[in-house]
């Protein structure tokens, strides 16, 4: 994982550069404000600017399809493909996964463990999914999955975004009724990787051919990204 700060965007091209030339596999998280206290606040990145690092990423990285993984932006092709979340970050994912903490806590996901305010049940009662959704904690997450639903109703990205992720919202305004503050980023990535999607297909609807044969030193096109398995 690789947490870009307000400090480390500007080594945007360093830090690509290292990946690839190490051949590591990422996951890109753009640090935010936490729960467990503000020492952190000042590193959180303005999510303007984690829009642009992810657009200038994605340029970057159809170069090197074949050499690294950037595994967001590979699903986040994914996703504007098929309409549809592939990563628990853009999908609908309470109750679909929990964490069980040292003592046996439940959790909705592992970035809650330890937060007593989010534990559904204890594994040592046993309890049905039925008892977990009766807990304050599950009620709290349902908040966010109301609020999304109502505020994000008319947002062109929602059936593949869902709101991002409940607990960076938490996070973020100390709230559930609120959206990933990452939203914005979130709607330039998806806003650019749409825009070169559909000039992909026009240029096949239009009579224009399947694409010509990728020569040695020219990008992947998104088509391929998003078909990357």
């Amino acid at each position: 994982v690789l947490t870009v700060t307000d400090y480390s965007k500007d080594f945007s091209d360093e830090l690509y550069e290292f990946f690839k030339g190490e051949k590591m596999n990422l996951k890109i998280h753009a640090a935010l404000p936490s729960l467990r206290g503000d020492n952190a606040d000042p590193w959180a990145l303005d999510q303007e600017e984690h829009g642009k690092l992810l657009i200038e990423w994605l340029d970057k990285y159809l170069y090197d399809l074949d050499k690294f993984t950037i595994m967001d932006l590979d699903h986040i092709c994914k996703s504007s493909l098929r309409r549809r979340g592939t990563l628990c970050t853009f999908a609908d994912c309470i109750g679909t996964t929990l964490a069980v903490g040292f003592d046996g806590s439940i959790y909705p996901c592992y970035r809650f463990v330890g937060m007593d305010d989010y534990v559904l049940g204890n594994v040592s009662d046993n309890p049905s999914f039925d008892d977990l959704k009766t807990s304050d904690a599950w009620a709290k997450l349902q908040e966010f999955r109301d609020y999304v639903d109502e505020n994000c109703k008319k947002c062109k990205y929602v059936k593949y975004c869902e709101g991002g992720c409940p607990y960076n919202a938490i996070v973020a305004y100390q709230t559930p009724q609120a959206v990933d503050p990452q939203c914005t980023a979130y709607k330039m990535i998806f806003g650019e990787v749409s825009k070169r999607m559909n000039k992909e297909f026009a240029r096949s609807a239009f009579g224009m051919g399947a694409p010509a044969e990728r020569k040695e030193g020219e990008a992947f096109s998104i088509m391929d990204l998003a078909m990357k398995p």
